[in-house]
């Protein structure tokens, strides 16, 4: 059996899911993985696409279009059998119109990534114009391209309806998975839970409303002079100007900004060193609807995570261990001063998020994950 990776897909830091999946299935016995698609830029950040000046868009659609065409060609010469699949890496939006046109009945069997729409992306979720011309026809090309698909992978069970409701695929195609991460960059990293006076609590993530940045800056806020609490922020985005006042009204605070991203291994050593990590605190919509990153890399680190109440996790996964409150500012200053105290929940956490890793979020599970929908194709 041949896995055909095709489309012109996400490269950079910010996307491993593509790459690393693709890892993890090269080494399945009997499966050939054949790459026909073209990476992108390693600086290229999708959703930068939604807001770039229009001949700087325009070149990248272009670019998208002729490079997703060329992988589709490729796809063709290579003419897929009925046991092959063919993987396409996200953004699929582009490749997928090109499949659509073809007849189901000659179209090869696609398996979509569509962890993060790229509607959702660029307009819904940063409430920029989704109800304008780009925002219409991205959304009806991505609706259009997931229909034409075999399967469609997701990384929630919430994620997975929220795609068959707003783009209109068959509930029955879309199966979520866990994303395919970088355990590398952090496997002999971890975090030792300290009973020391200092207490440090790390940010990290792009500042965008996912991540309930004003949450956030509201909890720190009610903090007093003199508290021994540490504030480490990593990352920047649209709501920087958020964080920025923050650090301006109350220098009597110890509040750290990196403001440039760091990589991943980096990353991994700031959240051994930090007490709690926070997640998303958001509220509805798709905080919700997702499990980060930055969280599975703190329960793998073992570091203890704060997150809002309201989240959701990959098919057959239970809750994480983790604490979680409501996306207020009074909740979240209560956890943080709560978990500086209570040392035995600390070690709880450490040692429940690492089993819980292993368990429901490590390339074990993304393997148990494609191994259903590689079965399946003998069922359809």
């Amino acid at each position: 059996m041949r896995l055909l990776v095709a489309g012109f897909y996400a490269n950079g830091p910010g996307y491993p899911n593509g790459r690393m999946t693709q890892a993890i299935l090269s080494a399945v016995p009997g499966l050939e993985v054949v790459d026909l698609g073209y990476p992108m830029s390693q600086g290229l950040e999708l959703w930068k696409i939604g807001k770039a000046g229009l001949v700087h868009a325009f070149s990248l659609v272009v670019q998208c279009i002729v490079l997703n065409a060329r992988s589709a060609l490729r796809v063709a010469v290579a003419k897929p059998g009925v046991q092959d699949l063919v993987y396409v890496r996200y953004p699929s939006v582009f490749f997928m119109s090109f499949i659509s046109l073809f007849p189901r009945k000659v179209r090869p069997r696609c398996v979509v990534e569509a962890f993060i729409p790229v509607w959702d992306s660029m307009f819904n979720d940063r409430g920029r114009g989704r109800r304008g011309v780009r925002a219409q026809l991205v959304r009806y090309m991505e609706s259009r391209s997931l229909r034409a698909a075999w399967r469609v992978i997701v990384d929630t069970e919430a994620n997975a309806d929220f795609v068959a409701q707003q783009l209109g695929v068959g509930r029955e195609s879309v199966t979520s998975i866990p994303l395919a991460v970088e355990e590398s960059a952090w496997r002999g990293v971890r975090h030792s839970v300290k009973a020391g006076n200092s207490f440090r609590v790390l940010f990290v993530g792009t500042l965008i409303r996912l991540h309930g940045l004003e949450v956030i800056c509201e909890a720190i806020r009610l903090f007093r002079s003199g508290e021994p609490f540490e504030f480490v922020f990593v990352g920047d985005g649209q709501e920087a100007h958020t964080l920025r006042k923050l650090i301006t009204d109350r220098p009597d605070l110890s509040i750290v900004w990196h403001r440039e991203w760091i990589d991943t291994d980096k990353v991994a050593v700031a959240m051994a060193d930090a007490d709690v990590s926070l997640g998303v605190f958001g509220g509805k919509g798709k905080a919700s609807r997702v499990l980060p990153f930055k969280v599975y890399m703190a329960l793998a680190v073992g570091v203890p995570v704060v997150t809002q109440r309201d989240f959701s996790v990959p098919a057959r996964a239970p809750a994480p261990p983790v604490v979680a409150v409501q996306p207020e500012a009074s909740a979240l200053a209560e956890a943080i001063r709560t978990l500086r105290g209570a040392l035995d929940k600390r070690f709880w956490l450490h040692a429940e998020g690492r089993r819980y890793f292993d368990a429901y979020l490590s390339h074990e599970a993304v393997l148990r994950g494609w191994e259903r929908v590689l079965t399946s194709r003998n069922v359809d």
